[in-house]
């Protein structure tokens, strides 16, 4: 009896392992394209700016600067701006704005790129000031996503007035680092540093894909939904990689 029950777990311990090993589609994996060296310390948090033509990335040092940077990752500008714990950026086209994630303050601030500092709103979520929040993304209506890395591993869907409208908390990884959602669809792309994975999460269905990442310490991701180019930026080797999942 003993032998049968210890197969039966080492049978269902070989199948539960399997299957969180992939679950993508056959012949897909994520390839890398190009990487480019950083000239900014610890750059954690990146968003596409305007039509796609720049990125936006965040220094978590204390006291970090934002910057926008070329697709190439050559420094555009430097904003007249600094923040304590900068985790997270995300660019909002309809008004040609920026919210940045401060992890130690638990604030989201938004920023005119040409203005400076016009707000700050603290999150009504629990957060510790070591493990709290990562990243955000902006989704359409007004809607945004943040992540929370660990302690606990939450996903927030905020209103407008950033309210919370639903949180999640699927275990889907060691950590959350950085976010980026598709607003056409709301599927969730998360970056995750101590797993090293890029997951592919839909609230609707749950269905998701995972993507062993190429480099170390990932802490933004931002990604062109018109074409399918990934831009992700790593904060242990100071680079931004541009990658593609290809079949």
């Amino acid at each position: 009896m003993f032998r049968i029950i210890l197969s039966t777990l080492i049978i269902t311990y070989m199948i539960l392992s399997c299957s969180e090993k992939s679950t993508n589609p056959p012949n897909m994996e994520l390839v890398t394209i190009n990487s480019y060296n950083l000239q900014i310390r610890e750059p954690s948090g990146l968003s596409f700016g305007k039509d796609y033509q720049t990125l936006w990335v965040v220094s978590d040092l204390p006291y970090g600067n934002i910057y926008e940077i070329s697709l190439e990752g050559n420094i555009l500008r430097t904003l007249d701006f600094r923040g304590d714990d900068l985790e997270g950026i995300t660019y909002d086209q309809t008004e040609n704005v920026l919210w940045a994630i401060d992890e130690q303050r638990n604030e989201i601030i938004k920023l005119c790129p040409d203005q400076g500092e016009l707000e700050r709103v603290t999150i009504p979520v629990y957060a510790s000031a070591e493990h709290g929040l990562e990243g955000i993304s902006f989704e359409s209506q007004n809607k945004y996503w943040i992540a929370n890395e660990k302690l606990p591993k939450k996903l927030f869907l905020l209103n407008s007035d950033f309210s919370v409208e639903q949180e999640y908390e699927p275990d889907l990884a060691k950590d959350y680092s950085g976010l980026c959602v598709n607003p056409a669809n709301g599927i969730l792309w998360i970056v995750s540093d101590e797993s090293q994975l890029l997951i592919k999460w839909s609230t609707r269905d749950g269905i998701y894909e995972k993507y062993d990442l190429p480099m170390k310490k990932a802490e933004g991701i931002a990604i062109n939904h018109q074409n399918g180019q990934i831009f992700i930026v790593s904060d242990g080797e100071q680079k931004l990689y541009q990658l593609e999942i290809k079949e």
